[in-house]
């Protein structure tokens, strides 16, 4: 970053890796104004908002060490997850305009 009194804004970004590549290539696009899942957290049910313009999407989740926990569930409403411990989980989202990775918090 600039030095003290610099008007020139540097900016560092950070390349982050994960277990698994797949979930460190996120895509943001306007697909996410608000978060896609409520409630969150939850101790058993999530649901899922409508995903605009994509009619067709699979979810996916893994746990906070990278192992996948529910592979590719074709346009879910709602997800059981009374059965995963307590937690944090990433949520992938695959569409046909991109992948979003959302957070979930198991109570």
């Amino acid at each position: 970053l600039g030095e003290k009194g610099d008007d020139n804004k540097n900016f560092t970004f950070l390349h982050v890796s994960t277990l698994d590549d797949s979930i460190k290539n996120v895509s943001c696009s306007s697909l996410i104004a608000t978060p896609l899942v409520h409630p969150n957290p939850s101790s058993s049910f999530i649901n899922l908002k409508s995903l605009e313009n994509n009619d067709e999407y699979s979810i996916s989740i893994f746990d906070i060490c990278g192992k996948e926990i529910i592979h590719n569930l074709k346009n879910p409403k709602q997800i059981d997850i009374s059965y995963f411990v307590k937690g944090q989980y990433i949520m992938k989202i695959e569409t046909k305009d991109g992948v979003i990775n959302e957070r979930i918090l198991k109570i």
